[in-house]
């Protein structure tokens, strides 16, 4: 079995349901990343977003996690 298979298996997902999962997870941190660039320089503007993004995708990241772990 080789990395890519391994990694599916791994993660109980298909090539095409990883990579949805990936792409969006991908797309939620660099929207926040966003939000944290320009909250450095407009401090009043997005004063929770881009932490409440990463809080919530570690939310679901442990869940999942707990998920694999049963």
């Amino acid at each position: 079995m080789n990395k890519i298979q391994k990694h599916l298996v791994e993660n109980n997902m298909t090539y095409y349901q990883h990579f949805k999962f990936a792409v969006f997870f991908g797309c939620l941190s660099l929207i926040a990343g966003v939000c944290l660039i320009i909250h450095a320089f407009f401090p009043c503007w997005f004063q929770t977003a881009g932490s409440d993004l990463v809080q919530s995708m570690a939310i679901v990241f442990k869940k999942r996690s707990r998920l694999d772990d049963t």
